[in-house]
This record gives C-alpha cells, structure tokens and sequence, in this order.
C-alpha cells in the first residue's frame, strides 16, 4: 500500500521544527566565534606591549651603568612607591623601642656589687694571706675574671682611704647605671656610657677602678616587647607622606655612566621606558585572563538584570564592540600623556542611551578597572574614568533630546576639572596658576569630547545601523511621520486601533520591566500594511457594506487579510524602520488561523474538512519571538475582542482579556517568548485596568417624552431655495420633529457551522475579518442594488518573496 500523503499543514509543521534547531545551532556557532574574536582583539589591545614590544624601552636594573642619556617623554608627576618605602623605612629605624623591666635585676646586681666589694675589703686586710694568696683569692671573684692581675695588684697597693672612696663610688655608679632600661642591644652602649656616670672629683686612678668593676657587673634588666615595638614603627611609617616626583618632558632621568639605582628603575617604568621582566606570555595569559573575568562578570550581569539585552545578539555585538574600541581609544591616548582627555565617558552616555544606566554604569567599571592595569596607572586615573562616567550617566536625563547629550558633556567637564584641580592641589608640591588653568582646561576639553563622540556615535548607531535606540524610536513616533500620517488618512480606523492597542501593550511591558517605548512605536506601525486594501477590514469599513460579500469566497479574502502581514513588513522595509520593528509586524499573529472564514470554508464544504486546507487560512508566522511581541500580540486580541464584545463591567472585560491570553496558551502561541506565568498574570491584570478605563458603566440617560421640538436656525445661515415658504420672510425657521423611543435589540451572538454560537465575533487575536462579517452588524436593505453599482477595488497584495533587493538595514 502507498504511505498515506501528507497534508502542506502537516510538512509545514514538521519543517518548521528542523528549521528552527538548524537557526538556532548556526547561531549559537556564530555567537561563539564572535566571542572568540572578541577576546582575541581585547588581549592584543591589553597586552600590545607584550606582543609588539617597543624599540624606544630600556633593559636596566640596579646597580647598572647607563649608556646613553635617558630623557623624560612626556610630563608627568608620580608617586615614587622606592623612596616613600625608604622613608618609612628610616621612620620605622628611628622609633624607639619598647621594653619591659626583668624584676629585681637590678637589686641583685647592686646586691652582688656590695658584697664584691665587701670581700674585696677583707681580702685586702688579711694579716694571715701572703700577697699571693690575696692576689690568688681575688681573682677568684666570678663576677670579675675578666679583670687581670695587674688590676688586682693595683687594689692591693690602693690605700684604705682611697679604697673607702672607690667602694663608696662602685656602689653608686652601679646603681645610677643599673636605673635605666639595659636591653641586650644597647648593653654595650650603656658600658661605654660609665665614665660618664662616674664622680669627676675622684683621681682618673680611682675613676679607672670604679669604671672596671662597673662595667663588668652591668647586665641587662629589660626585654623587648616586640608588639609594642613594631606598633609604634608603624605608627611613625604612617606618619610618613607620599613622596612624589616630578619631571618636564626633555628632563633627563638618567645620566650617561650614571649607575642605576631602584629610583631610576621605577622612574624608567613609571614612562613605559623600562622592558618588563616577565615572559611575554605570562604578560599576555595575565591580559587575556583580565579581560575573561570582568567581561565574564559583565555577561552574567546582562542574564540576570538584562535578558532582552542577552538575548539579542546584535546588541551584545554592539557593547562588545563599544568596548574594545574604547579600550584601543585608552591605548591611543596614553603615550601622548593626555590620559586626562581619554573620553570615557561618552561610553557611559551610549551605553545609557542604548539599554540602560545601570547596565552603562557596571561596564564603564570595568572599563575601568581593564585601563587602569592596561597603563599601569595610578588610582587617582582610574577614579576619574569611573566619576566622569557616573556624571555623565547621571546627567543625561533626556535621552530623547539631543541637546542632553551636550548638557551631560558639561557635566562632566565640570566634574572632571573639580577632581584634576583637586588632584593638583593635593599631590603637587609646587602648583601654580598655570597648572590650574592648564587642568581646567583638560577638564571641559574632555567634558565638549564626550559629548561629540556620543553624539557621532548615536548617529552612527542610529542611522546606519537602524538600530531601534531611543533618539529613533521618538523619531518614529512622531505624527507627522510619513508612514503615519498615509496610514491615518488611508485607514483610520486602523491607526485608532493600533493608538489603543500601543497603551495596552506600552503599559503591561513597563510592568514586566521591559521595552516600553519600543512596543509603544511598534504598535503603531504592526498594522501598516492593512493600507493596501483598507476597506476590506471592519474598523474602515463603511457602515452597513462589506466587501467580502462581493467576493463570497473565503480563500481569497483570507488571503487579503493574512496579507497586511506580508504587505507590512515590505512596507517597512522600504521606508527602512528597524528590524525590530519589522519582527512586530511578521509576528503579532504568529501561527494562528482566520478562524471566520475557515468555518465558512467548512460550510461551504459541507463540513468535509479533507476539502479544506487549514494551511490556507494560517498566517505565516513565526510565533512571537520576545516578550515584547508576545504582549503586542496579546493587545491586539484583547483590543480587537473587546471592541467587537464592548464589556460592560470590570467582570466582562476579565472575561474577554482571559479568553484571549487562554486561547494563546492553548494554541502554543507564547511558547518561544520566554514569558513566564506570573508575568503572563501581571500582564493580565495590565489589560484589566487599562481596557475597565475604557468600558467603564455610563449613566443611562432616560429617553425624552414625545413632544414638539423646536430647532433654532441663525439669521446670517442662508435657507435653501427649495426650503424656503413663499411667505414673507421670517428671523427664524422652526421644525418639528418627532423624538421617537428606540427600541432595545439584545444583542445576539453570531453561530458557527457547527450551530454554537460564538462569544466573539473576530477571528483570533484580532483577525478583525470575522467582525467584518459579523451579523450583528446592520445591514442596508438595498445591499443588492449597491453591490451592482458599487464596486470596491481590490489591489492584490505581492507574492511573498525573499527581501534580498531591498535593505536590510543593518
């Protein structure tokens, strides 16, 4: 047996799958590689050095002897980490130490002192020892070995009453000597201090005796305390300035046959002269593995806080391209010493523009912080990039205006000559008037800079790249564009419509914290294309006639409707709106189906539905691809069914928004959007309040009583010829008429060709052809005599194609 032939529907539903997971792994392959090149280019820019080493860089190192004079090229004022560090380290020298007292050291050693000397004494007057015997038992004092003989000799011939004079002045010097703090390192300085402590009155002979004895029963009586110490070393390091030098450019930094030393060396660095001692590859691994991190923490921050920014590559291209250009432009300005002028804060500007001020802050840190060790500067230079790009980001307040961009240029000039006079002031020694006015004019040089540059760049951004930044999106939304103005002349029933649909949908997406503005110009321009054929949809469509009754053929007016899609977005293309606003246009219906007209298809058929293709009546889709879609999608319906339903109260409009947010979920409509359910809830609830503004309860007025009316016309209103009376003429014309009740018509739902009646009477999400259509709708009773003398021309909307002959506009 043959296999059973599929239906186009069903190969369309099988090819659409294959066709999405194919885009989706190519462009998930060209992100990575354009990941890959983007950290190529930021390594080369970080580690250029490295990679392209200079020929105008010196290999020296201390204690060298320089070849050849060594000049400064550039100005430039630093602090010089080596002598700041030697200072400290004199400061931390020259502190006192602090030292804790042994207990009763002191007393002992006096107490030894008093019996030496007593024995001394008797020695000196033993009647029984022979002089040997005295000279032996005296150099057996412990205490005093190191004395030799001839010393003890000197005793034994000292008379009693110079011996009397010598205890006496033994037993005092040691005490006063004994009084002060003796630490191991200062006992050999306090010995040679003795004789200074010693009574001048004695002979030097007896002076020479003390001194000895003295000296050899000092010892120390205190101890380091080490933490105290080191304490107050530190105190006195800190209370050591920052040293800084100066030099003009063409100065000399080194000397022909100078030998180098650590200060030359840093000063050799501090201007990029000096080669680095680590292996290139080590220099260029450190830059690649900077860049990895901070644009790593850049990215992660973009998921959690920023998923339309994640998720559209075109954006991530773009900041990853802002980026590394102002990382080259950091590159460009630091070797001509004006790092005061790098404009860093025109990024902050864009980036503000482009998606947000947060987002702008947190990449012009990491800005920052990749400059900063790119350079090798000083954190005074990397505060700068960070206040001048939050100044700029918290002065651009009106984005949509171009002359914000100017006003948040002198911001940060003002900023930035605030903190570089500062700087001046406090890290120059000798500043003077000159100096100032040269940093002022830095400062407002770099403020009227960033301001240019944003600006050059947005228009680049805008115009060329059609990118959809603020600046095009209230271009777009102006009145008078052309665009605008065809469709409120051509169809404007459908420019009301999409003015209603734009404040359901603006509302709901600021709520869910996503592009407001953006859904707000794109509702205005998702229905363009209905002006080829305006009058074939119901809300330009002249009461009581419907074209679709010439036709009586519900293929091709289902064709007519599904394409003001087609016919949108070749619409926008020639007047070059932005891709995104064109994804809008391709996907407000998404893959849903004309639900009025395949039931009359069907009916026609006599229920065979074998006879009737659904691919027909199915819009080409894709299903909406962002939230931002999603929820003009869901506006759409909701508009179009509540003006078709007109509720009545807050309980009938819930009923209508939820049967349109039901059916979306039910036809998988929503399941590329990313949306979740409670923000599909808060959107939700968005609707219910906006759309009760709108069909809230009125007072019913009551009906006036059959009576005669009388209508004032003015004098100076010419009466018709015909009208006039042959009468004398009179200041006014009365007439009367007849104010009759109107009569209540409940109004009734229109079935379908299954019998049930509908609760709507459009097609799904706003295919406003089933209102076109609706029976509720009044009818003229001589719709046949103007159907032969009426004709409505049908323009025939072109065969999809692909664009290749137009522009993208990227």
């Amino acid at each position: 047996m043959m296999p059973p032939q599929r239906t186009s529907g069903e190969r369309r539903m099988t090819f659409y799958p294959i066709l999405k997971t194919t885009t989706a792994r190519l462009q998930r392959i060209v992100m990575v590689g354009l990941a890959v090149i983007y950290l190529i280019l930021g390594t080369i820019v970080l580690a250029y050095d490295a990679i392209f080493p200079s020929d105008n860089t010196y290999q020296l190192h201390s204690g060298d002897i320089a070849s050849d004079d060594i000049f400064a090229p550039e100005d430039r004022t630093y602090e010089s980490a080596v002598l700041t560090d030697q200072a400290r380290q004199v400061a931390r020298n020259n502190a006192r130490p602090v030292y804790d007292r042994i207990a009763n050291v002191s007393r002992d050693q006096v107490e030894t002192a008093r019996n030496i000397v007593e024995y001394i004494t008797l020695t000196r007057n033993d009647q029984y020892a022979t002089r040997e015997q005295k000279l032996s038992d005296l150099q057996a004092i412990e205490a005093l070995k190191a004395l030799d003989i001839a010393f003890w000799q000197a005793i034994l011939d000292t008379s009693s009453n110079d011996w009397q004079a010598i205890e006496a002045e033994t037993i005092a010097a040691l005490e006063r000597t004994m009084r002060r703090d003796i630490s191991p390192e200062l006992l050999t300085e306090e010995r040679q201090a003795i004789p200074s402590r010693v009574d001048a009155s004695l002979p030097e002979s007896q002076q020479n005796v003390v001194v000895a004895i003295v000296r050899e029963l000092v010892v120390p009586n205190s101890q380091l305390n080490e933490a105290e110490t080191l304490a107050v070393q530190e105190t006195a390091a800190a209370l050591v300035e920052p040293l800084f030098r100066t030099f003009r450019e063409g100065q000399i930094l080194i000397s022909k046959g100078q030998q180098v030393t650590e200060v030359d060396v840093e000063a050799l660095r501090q201007f990029g002269l000096l080669q680095r001692q680590e292996s290139r590859w080590t220099l260029i691994l450190g830059g690649f593995l900077m860049l990895v991190v901070v644009s790593g923490i850049l990215l992660v921050y973009l998921n959690r806080f920023y998923p339309n920014v994640s998720d559209s590559p075109a954006m991530l291209g773009l900041i990853a391209t802002l980026f590394l250009e102002f990382l080259v432009i950091a590159r460009l300005f630091h070797p001509s010493g004006l790092n005061e002028l790098f404009p860093a804060a025109a990024l902050a500007l864009l980036l503000t523009t482009l998606a947000g001020p947060h987002l702008a802050l947190i990449v012009i840190t990491g800005l920052a912080l990749l400059v900063g060790a790119m350079i090798d500067s000083s954190m005074d230079f990397i505060g700068l990039i960070g206040a001048s790009g939050a100044a700029g980001i918290l002065g651009l307040r009106h984005i949509e205006r171009l002359n914000a961009y100017f006003v948040a240029g002198a911001i940060v000039g003002l900023i930035n000559v605030g903190l570089l006079v500062a700087f001046q002031l406090v890290f120059e020694e000798d500043t003077q008037v000159v100096d100032l006015g040269w940093v002022i004019l830095l400062g407002m040089g770099n403020g009227m800079f960033v301001a240019m540059l944003a600006f050059a760049h947005l228009y680049v951004i805008t115009n060329v790249l059609n990118l959809p930044t603020s600046l095009k999106l209230d271009e777009l939304n102006r009145s008078n564009q052309p665009l605008l103005q065809r469709l409120l002349r051509e169809a404007p029933g459908t420019y009301q419509h999409s003015l209603q649909v734009g404040n359901l949908a603006e509302v709901a997406t600021e709520r869910i914290g996503g592009n407001a503005a953006l859904v707000r110009v794109a509702a205005m321009y998702h229905d363009i294309g209905k002006m080829l054929n305006p009058h074939f949809y119901v809300e330009n469509q002249a009461e009581g006639f419907n074209p679709h009754d010439v036709l009586d053929d519900p293929v091709q007016s289902t064709r007519l409707i599904i394409g003001h899609v087609v016919e949108g977005e070749r619409m926008a293309r020639r007047y070059r709106l932005p891709p995104r606003i064109r994804d809008f246009i391709r996907e407000h219906h998404g893959t849903t189906r004309v639900i009025y007209f395949y039931h009359k298809a069907l009916e026609q058929a006599g229920g065979d539905e074998s006879k009737v293709s659904a691919e027909d009546f199915t819009y080409p889709g894709p299903r909406p691809q962002s939230k931002e879609t999603a929820i003009l999608m869901l506006a759409d319906g909701t508009e179009s069914a509540a003006r078709a339903i007109k509720p009545h109260n807050e309980t009938e409009v819930a009923e209508v928004v939820s049967m349109i947010f039901e059916r979306a979920l039910q036809e998988e409509q929503l399941d590329d959007c990313n949306l979740t359910l409670k923000e599909l809830k808060i959107i939700q609830q968005s609707f219910i309040e906006t759309l009760q503004g709108v069909y809230h309860p009125r007072i019913a007025y009551p009906t006036p009583l059959k009576k005669r009316a009388t209508l004032a016309v003015p004098a100076y209103i010419a009466p018709r010829p015909e009208l006039v009376e042959p009468t004398a003429s009179k200041p006014t014309t009365t007439i009367e008429a007849k104010a009759e009740p109107v009569p209540e018509v409940a109004p009734k739902s229109p079935k379908t060709t299954t019998g049930e009646y509908r609760n709507i009477s459009v097609g799904t999400y706003g295919a406003i052809v089933s209102e076109a259509t609706d029976p509720r709708r009044p009818r003229r009773r001589d719709t046949a005599e103007r159907q032969k003398t009426t004709s409505t021309p049908i323009v025939k909307p072109e065969e999809s194609k692909p664009e290749n002959d137009l522009p993208d506009g990227l």
